[in-house]
């Protein structure tokens, strides 16, 4: 799962992974907005949360829920608390 994804709204994805551990860092395609996140994975759910970093105007934390499709995707399934732009993942390298 480890490597770069594209968002289906363009972002960039760098995702690496530890054992049961997931991290991943996310940027907009025109530098609008970036997000680290932090979670676990088990079997084909992905539960992480996320925290915006400075380079753009918002400063919003969530948590998200993801489904591991296929070795090259992954859906956006659930925003816990409020709306989430990408909803798509597909692996690039």
């Amino acid at each position: 799962m480890s490597g770069c994804w594209e968002g289906d709204d363009g972002s960039c994805y760098m995702i690496g992974t530890c054992q049961t551990q997931i991290y991943w860092l996310a940027i907009d395609k025109n530098n609008r907005w970036a997000h680290v996140r932090v979670g676990t994975y088990n079997n084909n759910i992905i539960s992480m949360n996320w925290d915006d970093l400075i380079i753009g105007q918002n400063r919003i934390h969530d948590a998200i829920e993801c489904r591991i499709i296929s070795s090259n995707k992954i859906l956006i399934v659930k925003c816990i608390h409020g709306q989430f732009l990408t909803k798509e993942l597909m692996k690039k390298s």
